[in-house]
């Protein structure tokens, strides 16, 4: 039975690592660049045999299958002869399904064809996005009735921490919703949590900057301290 759901980010998301210091990473668009291809499965969409090969290569905690869901989000990277090292989890479900997720990772090992620039093989960082969905979950719907009872608590009713819980649950449905990103931030802001807020700074830039939808949502509460401190983190950033 298919549960699982993989989104593949390379072209935006993918920067070059390098070995010596103070080299600066560049995204595979700034120059003649090919990026990394999966190949273990013969299939002319490789999106789709990395999809399989995950699909059929994940085993759930019990003979009963498993019933956490959400979205992953991992980065790793493909080196210049096909391994895969440095995994890292930007949004995960579970401490299970975290772990069976780099187990399933590391297995293809060697099962890629190296990214290229200039016609050199080079290390590439990747993302990839997989959905965890073993009960035909509508992720989307959930994320929004999260985000809106989020939005009435910190808007209507003043309850800033009830407010992140909200958001959180919607992010673990849908990771790489800016506006949910941007959300979270103004209410972790407020609790004070530094560190939380740079971290979601960071993943919004990752994911392109502010857009038009993070921007009409933030217009509602411009007047709070803390719009003005993430929108000033945006700005140093860009």
């Amino acid at each position: 039975m298919k549960t699982i759901k993989i989104f593949i980010a390379c072209l935006f998301v993918s920067t070059y690592v390098f070995a010596q210091e103070n080299v600066p990473p560049y995204t595979l668009s700034d120059r003649n660049n090919d990026p990394p291809e999966f190949t273990a499965v013969e299939n002319t969409n490789h999106q789709k045999s990395l999809e399989q090969f995950i699909d059929e290569n994940f085993k759930p905690r019990s003979n009963n299958g498993w019933s956490e869901e959400g979205t992953a989000v991992v980065k790793f990277v493909i080196g210049p002869s096909g391994q895969v090292s440095d995994f890292k989890i930007i949004n995960g479900v579970s401490f299970y399904i975290n772990q069976e997720i780099i187990r399933v990772l590391r297995k293809t090992n060697h099962m890629w064809t190296p990214g290229y620039t200039n016609g050199f093989p080079v290390a590439i960082q990747k993302e990839i996005t997989i959905e965890i969905n073993p009960n035909g979950t509508n992720f989307q719907q959930v994320a929004r009735n999260y985000f809106t009872k989020g939005a009435k608590k910190f808007l209507v009713e003043g309850k800033t921490q009830a407010a992140s819980k909200c958001f959180a649950k919607a992010i673990r449905y849908n990771p790489n919703d800016k506006g949910l990103l941007f959300m979270n931030a103004l209410c972790m802001s407020e609790m004070g949590d530094v560190e939380s807020v740079k971290q979601a700074v960071s993943r919004i830039e990752e994911l392109g900057g502010i857009d038009n939808r993070s921007i009409t949502i933030a217009e509602n509460v411009k007047e709070r301290e803390s719009y003005a401190q993430i929108n000033a983190m945006l700005s140093t950033n860009e």
